[in-house]
């Protein structure tokens, strides 16, 4: 049963007039838009197939109104075009009763032909709230988004973005006890893809230098003194008659450690930081 219903069961002359017509006319257009409001605004319901310059017809919700879509040449913008078709009235005056509301492409005016789903994403769109987190499986991902928006323009994916936070990054879960992990809007990011470790965050070591000693003994070694006669004479230790300036000698040395700096090492590169990955599209639900 309907919520407003005639019953035809009674007799005696049933009053027809204009109020029956309204009776009648509201109980199936409130139900129409009602329907046609279930998914939201701007939905194609049917038809509406590109066939290359132009669409076919088909029907159309827009704001809640179910309308007929008169297909013609593609353009940018979905106009709603009424028309009104005038009856002569009992007492001979013309009035304007009969209105025709049909959808149709124009340049201006109306609302963006791209703001349209289709009905089966409008339905999965009613069912995934904002905010929600999927990853796709493309190499397509040209065909079905806008890379400088992010945001989808095909059918199956408009009302979906390219998420800009997840950008080559790796998804943490959230942890309420864990400062860098408390906060799931996006707004929490870190990690590094590659790292150069500085000395601080190498682990506690130390390196064996070895070690050189030298041994004790005795170990002869020659003095290069001027053979100059008159420079020996003058130069003797007590004048020039005391005993020459010997030209060689023992030099007698301790056991002595040598000690220093091993050589340098390294390439000072930075290494992988990353866990195995694998690359997928990640969108989120606008």
């Amino acid at each position: 049963m309907s919520y407003k219903e005639i019953l035809y069961d009674k007799t005696g002359g049933f009053p027809f007039d204009q109020q029956t017509l309204e009776f009648m006319q509201d109980a199936y257009t409130r139900v129409v838009t009602g329907l046609g409001g279930m998914f939201g605004d701007n939905v194609i319901l049917s038809g509406v197939e590109d066939t290359g310059s132009n669409y076919t017809d088909g029907w159309v919700a827009i704001g809640g109104e179910v309308l007929p879509f008169e297909g013609g040449l593609k353009n940018v913008r979905i106009i709603i075009e009424q028309t009104a078709t005038e009856l002569t009235f009992e007492d001979t005056n013309e009035h304007a009763v009969e209105v025709t509301r049909v959808a149709k492409c124009a340049s201006t005016g109306g609302v963006s032909f791209s703001s349209f789903k289709r009905l089966g994403q409008a339905i999965r769109d009613a069912s995934i709230p904002a905010g929600t987190i999927t990853h796709l499986k493309t190499d397509a991902i040209t065909d079905h988004f806008d890379l400088n928006t992010g945001l989808g323009i095909s059918d199956e994916w408009k009302g979906w973005q390219i998420d800009p936070d997840a950008k080559g990054r790796v998804i943490m879960g959230w942890d309420g006890d864990v400062v860098e992990y408390d906060h799931a809007d996006g707004s929490k990011k870190g990690g590094l893809k590659s790292v150069i470790l500085n000395e601080s965050e190498m682990p506690s070591h130390a390196h064996d230098q070895g070690s050189l000693n030298t041994v004790a003994g005795t170990y002869p070694a020659t003095v290069n003194m001027q053979s100059s006669s008159s420079y020996i004479s003058a130069n003797r230790v007590g004048g020039a008659n005391s005993a020459p300036l010997p030209t060689s000698l023992n030099i007698t040395l301790p056991q002595l450690p040598v000690s220093g700096l091993t050589g340098e090492t390294g390439g000072d590169q930075p290494h992988e930081n990353r866990p195995p990955y694998v690359v997928y599209l990640t969108l989120v639900k606008l």
